[in-house]
């Protein structure tokens, strides 16, 4: 019995060992190479071993049973192993095999804003493969938000930008961001000035912005009078969430909300008696038909009112002219809600896309100099039938626990103007096995070192007291 303790005990401290080797090796190796090293054969039949060593060190000595504190750090070590196990690819693969079980082990989600989803990602790490599942189940991202360290100036940065083939910036030249002030550039004949300058702060309703080929830009609230206390030079209809053309019954085209679609805010207008359709003011917005509707030489947009920001310094409106050997261009540039910076492209200086390109792609470059501190995202689960079962608001390292699935927030980005969410998923089988676990080892530590030296201090004194 004594040869087969020792047995035991040395190879126990063998595998602790080993195991203990393989967590270090495995933080300088990337995932996927840990993952195939901790689910590979010789692995796997360690980890049985494992097992066996534990089961028959609690059944071999008598202390594990007459010391609950070693008994219970030793059960629980056994536990989170088991639990382990339970939770590997390995053998989620042979329980999928055998059982009939299609669920996930690991992969990715994108959530657009408001649109709900159940398709998912799997990235098979012997394969590399990704093939396309069903959750079972409804995600729908309610509202999707950045939060941001304070920044260093609350106003936006101009410069214009020179880049080399590879993208890489190699100038770049600020601009002052008052208005009529120029900033000439020498070697490159550009003489950029920035017209009006405008910050969403000031606009606390939907309003309309009408910018005039001469003059300054001009915000009008969708109600009787403009920021100036002058009656608008329109009448509020209505306004879309997200605008679109449907034919009706009669044949005829009519405009319609739909709101299960993407989002595409526009407002309609009476303007001198006749109906308009304004759209959403866009990231970059010239000045001429193909952008916002021209109407009397004036610009239209639509400006809805500002989201919280949750420490966002406030993204501009801004109108510039930009000017080459004589060639103006005038634009809008409106920031988008998510996008650390804007860029708008001065190719229309040039007389074609090659020499714009070879003159190094100047750019307007507009930057708000401020690093996100966290990510947030509001995550409604929804049945088969759409119906709302559950709600969550998770950031990074905070999931949403459902179905069997960890659902972690990664990232966020913009994507057409829409707020996209990609959200990293785990299988949490064995999860709860590996959590009770270390409980118990917590547990068998707190007996093992306080509260037994405790209770026999006290055990002492009473003694000594009788």
């Amino acid at each position: 019995m004594k040869s087969f303790r020792k047995f035991l005990m040395m190879y126990t401290l063998v595998f602790l060992a080993v195991m203990v080797g393989m967590s270090v090796l495995s933080a300088f190796l990337p995932i996927e190479k840990s993952r195939l090293m901790f689910n590979s054969l010789p692995a796997c039949v360690m980890w049985g071993f494992g097992v066996i060593l534990l089961i028959g060190s609690l059944c071999c000595w008598r202390s594990m049973i007459d010391s609950p504190g070693l008994g219970l750090m030793h059960l629980g070590c056994l536990v989170v192993l088991c639990g382990g196990i339970w939770g590997s690819y390995s053998m989620q693969s042979v329980r999928r095999k055998f059982t009939g079980q299609d669920k996930m082990t690991s992969g990715i989600m994108q959530l657009s804003e408001n649109l709900p989803t159940s398709g998912m990602f799997e990235e098979d790490s012997q394969s590399g493969d990704h093939p396309k599942a069903d959750l079972g189940f409804y995600l729908r991202a309610d509202k999707l938000w950045n939060e941001y360290y304070p920044p260093k100036q609350d106003r936006w940065d101009f410069t214009v930008a020179f880049f080399d083939e590879k993208g890489l910036s190699t100038a770049e030249y600020p601009l002052n961001d008052k208005a009529s002030e120029e900033k000439l550039f020498d070697e490159k004949g550009i003489v950029v000035r920035i017209d009006d300058y405008l910050t969403d702060e000031s606009i606390d309703t939907p309003a309309v912005l009408i910018c005039s080929q001469n003059g300054d830009m001009q915000i009008c609230p969708l109600d009787e009078e403009s920021a100036t206390g002058k009656a608008n030079p329109f009448k509020f209809i209505r306004s879309f969430e997200n605008y679109r053309l449907n034919v009706d019954k009669a044949g005829e085209v009519v405009s319609v909300d739909d709101l299960g679609r993407v989002r595409k805010p526009v407002v309609e207008l009476e303007i001198d008696g006749q109906k308009a359709y304004v759209a959403l003011l866009s990231v970059e917005s010239e000045m001429h038909e193909r952008g916002l509707p021209l109407r009397d030489g004036k610009l239209w947009g639509y400006v809805p009112a500002p989201p919280e920001r949750y420490g966002r310094v406030s993204p501009p409106i801004v109108k510039f002219t930009a000017t080459r050997n004589g060639l103006p261009q005038r634009n809008i540039v409106a920031a988008r809600e998510l996008s650390s910076f804007e860029q708008r492209s001065l190719v229309d200086l040039y007389k074609n896309k090659l020499a714009w390109n070879n003159a190094g792609r100047p750019t307007l470059d507009m930057r708000s100099h401020q690093q996100v501190k966290d990510y947030f995202a509001t995550i409604t689960v929804l049945d088969n039938n759409h119906k709302e079962i559950t709600q969550k608001t998770i950031e990074v390292n905070y999931p949403l626990r459902y179905g069997g699935y960890h659902f972690y927030l990664e990232k966020m980005s913009t994507s057409n103007d829409e707020r996209v969410a990609t959200i990293k998923f785990h299988n949490d089988a064995g999860w709860d096995w590996v959590l009770g676990g270390f409980i118990l080892v917590l547990l068998g530590v707190f007996i093992r070192l306080w509260a037994r030296p405790v209770l026999q201090a006290i055990r002492r004194t009473w003694r000594a007291k009788v």
